[in-house]
């Protein structure tokens, strides 16, 4: 009975992981557009720091709507880190103002993802 069970809950992690990874790929799939950092800052939540980056891209016109180019916000946020300074290394790949590639969701472009850089 115990075998079942945790074959059952290992099914589940495989299939969650599975699941994450092919939702990955398939963002990294999404149309690319350019975008700007427009600005950075570390939050504090109980004791963990985590990079935030906020960022504006641009779709071209007659695309995904019709009329002017839209332009679309995202945010980028880091893992929480235990160490402020380990949030503050992360903002200094995303100075304000940098071009950065920014994945959008082509049904909904207000859905983003950009790849974090190291």
């Amino acid at each position: 009975m115990l075998s079942a069970v945790y074959y059952l809950v290992l099914a589940g992690l495989a299939s969650a992981g599975g699941s994450a990874l092919l939702a990955r790929a398939s963002r990294r799939a999404w149309p690319l557009a350019r975008g700007t950092v427009i600005s950075t800052e570390v939050l504090e939540l109980d004791g963990h720091f985590m990079a935030v980056v906020r960022y504006t891209y641009a779709l071209a016109p007659g695309t995904a709507y019709r009329g002017t180019t839209h332009h679309l916000r995202g945010k980028l946020e880091s893992s929480p880190a235990r160490d402020v300074r380990t949030a503050e290394a992360q903002l200094l790949h995303y100075p304000v103002g940098e071009r950065i590639d920014v994945h959008y969701d082509p049904d909904r472009p207000s859905r983003s993802v950009t790849v974090p850089r190291r």
